[in-house]
C-alpha cells in the first residue's frame, strides 16, 4: 500500500487502485492520511469508479454545470433550479443555464422497457450571459440591490470555486448566515439548501462520489420557514375589485379572475395548460393535459361554463369592432382554438395590484383566489375533504386542509345557523339563514336522547 508523505506543512498520500488514482494532501498525520485512502479504497470496492474526475479534482462550479445538464431536462420545475445554479456558475465566471422547451417526442420508441418514462421537459444549454441592458430609471435601485447581494455572492464564489470533496458542512454554514445577515428571507435559504442537498445526493448515489459519508447538506442549520398563508378574500372586497377589473383594458383578466375564483385552480392552470379543445360542454369538465401535480380533470360549474361562453362571445365581438383583417382573424381565432386565456401571469398580477389598490384592499395576491374557493367550497359541501380535493387538485387531505381558511368567527355565525355578513363571508359562498335542517329519521337529537334515557 501507498505510504503517506509529508508535503509542505502537511502530509499526503497518493496511490492508484482499480485504475482509479487517489490523491489528496493537507493532513495532520501519516496515519490520516493512509486511512483516507483505505477508506477511498472500499469506497471503490462497494460503488465502483466515480463518475467523470471525481470529488477530489472537481470543482463545485463544474460539478454543477454537469448537473444541471444531466437532471434539469426531466424536472418541470426547472426555471427555478437554473436560477439558484445560475448564482454559483455567475460567481465563479462560467457559462450560465439556459432552458428551452423541449420539442422532441418524450415517449419511448420500439423496445422502450415497460415502464413509466421520464418525460423531458427541457434542452440545457450553457451560453455565455449576456449583457443586460438597465434602464435609467432603475439604475439606483440595481445598484443597491447588487451592492446588497455582494457579501452573498462572494461566499457563493468561494464555495463554487472549492473542490466538491473538500466541502463540508461548515463551509456551507457560513453560507447559510452570509445569506441571514444579507436580509434574504428563510424560504429563499431552505430552497437554496435544498438545492444543494440535491446535487450532494445525485453525486454521491448516481456519480459514486463517495467523498462525503453523510450529505454535507443534510446537517445545515436553516432558520425556520414560517410561509403560512391565511387570507381569503371576502365576499365585499371581491365586489369591489370586480369593479375595478371590469374597467382594466385586458380583455382575459377580468374572466380568468372570476374563472380561478369558481374553479380554485392555479394561476398557470388557466394561463399555460387550458385550451378550447379540452372543455367537455356535456360533463361539465375542463380536462388540463398538464398542470403542476400532473394532468387532472378540473369540475366546471354552470358559472364557470357561462364564463367561458361570455368569454368567446366577447371574443367575437372584439373582432367586428376591429378595421384591419389581420385583428380581426386574430381575435376570432383566440375565439375559436387554442389557448382559452391568451395572457401572461404578470398582466395578471399587475392588473390585480392595480384593481386592489383602486379598491382598498390592502395585503391581497392572485393566488389568494384558490384559498378563498377552497374555504368557499367547504363551507358549502360541509366540509367533505374529498369534495374539495377534487376541485382543487390536491393529493394529499394535509394540503387541501391547508388551503381551508374557516375562522373562529365565521363559525360563530354557523354554530347559531346565522347568515355571514359580506365582509365576513368568502367571496361567492352560497350564505344560507333560517331554521336548521331536520335532522335524518335515524339521528336523535340531544333533547330527544335525553328524554328517552
Amino acid at each position: 500500500m501507498a505510504k503517506a508523505y509529508q508535503e509542505g506543512r502537511g502530509w499526503s498520500i497518493r496511490g492508484q487502485y482499480k485504475g482509479q488514482e487517489i490523491y489528496k494532501s493537507g493532513f495532520a498525520s501519516a496515519r490520516k492520511a493512509e486511512d483516507y485512502l483505505r477508506e477511498q479504497q472500499c469506497l471503490l470496492d462497494q460503488g465502483g469508479k466515480p463518475a467523470r474526475q471525481g470529488p477530489e479534482r472537481t470543482a463545485l462550479c463544474v460539478a454543477l454545470s454537469d448537473y444541471a445538464r444531466e437532471c434539469l431536462p426531466y424536472r418541470k420545475g426547472a426555471r427555478q433550479d437554473a436560477q439558484r445554479l445560475n448564482h454559483y456558475l455567475r460567481a465563479a465566471n462560467l457559462p450560465i443555464i439556459k432552458l428551452l422547451p423541449f420539442a422532441g417526442d418524450s415517449a419511448g420508441g420500439e423496445g422502450t422497457p415497460p415502464v413509466k418514462p421520464r418525460i423531458r421537459h427541457w434542452t440545457v444549454t450553457l451560453v455565455d450571459e449576456p449583457v443586460r441592458e438597465i434602464p435609467d430609471s432603475l439604475r439606483a435601485h440595481r445598484a443597491e440591490q447588487a451592492k446588497r447581494a455582494e457579501p452573498v455572492q462572494q461566499a457563493r464564489a468561494r464555495l463554487a470555486c472549492m473542490k466538491v470533496g473538500d466541502i463540508q458542512t461548515y463551509h456551507l454554514n457560513t453560507l447559510i448566515n452570509v445569506m441571514k445577515d444579507a436580509g434574504l428571507s428563510a424560504a429563499s435559504i431552505g430552497l437554496e439548501r435544498a438545492e444543494l442537498r440535491r446535487f450532494f445526493s445525485h453525486a454521491q448515489k448516481v456519480w459514486h462520489w463517495g467523498a462525503h459519508r453523510v450529505n454535507p447538506a443534510s446537517k445545515v442549520s436553516v432558520p425556520k420557514i414560517d410561509n403560512v398563508r391565511t387570507r381569503i378574500l371576502t365576499s365585499s372586497e371581491f365586489d369591489r375589485v370586480v369593479q375595478q377589473l371590469s374597467q382594466y383594458d385586458n380583455l382575459y383578466v377580468l374572466p380568468l379572475v372570476l374563472f380561478m375564483l369558481e374553479t380554485a385552480t392555479r394561476s398557470s392552470e388557466p394561463i399555460e395548460h387550458a385550451h378550447w379543445s379540452d372543455v367537455d360542454w356535456d360533463r361539465k369538465i375542463l380536462r388540463l393535459q398538464d398542470a403542476k401535480a400532473g394532468g387532472r380533470e378540473v369540475p366546471l360549474s354552470n358559472v364557470a361554463l357561462d364564463i367561458l361562453r361570455d368569454l368567446r362571445e366577447a371574443l367575437q365581438q372584439r373582432a367586428q369592432t376591429v378595421t384591419r383583417r389581420e385583428h380581426r382573424e386574430k381575435w376570432l381565432a383566440a375565439a375559436q382554438g387554442g389557448p382559452i386565456f391568451r395572457t401572461s401571469y404578470n398582466a395578471l398580477k399587475k392588473a390585480w395590484s392595480v384593481a386592489c389598490k383602486a379598491a382598498g384592499v390592502d395585503d391581497s395576491k392572485p393566488h389568494d383566489l384558490r384559498r378563498t374557493s377552497a374555504t368557499r367550497y367547504a363551507l358549502q359541501f360541509n366540509g367533505d375533504i374529498f369534495v374539495v380535493k377534487t376541485i382543487t387538485g390536491h393529493k394529499t387531505d394535509k394540503m387541501a386542509a391547508r388551503y381551508v381558511q374557516i375562522s373562529a368567527e365565521i363559525v360563530a355565525r354557523l354554530m347559531d345557523n346565522e347568515s355571514l355578513p359580506e365582509d365576513m363571508a368568502p367571496a361567492r359562498v352560497k350564505r344560507h339563514s333560517g331554521p336548521p335542517a331536520a335532522l335524518p329519521e335515524n339521528v336523535l337529537s340531544l333533547a330527544q336522547y335525553r328524554r328517552s334515557a
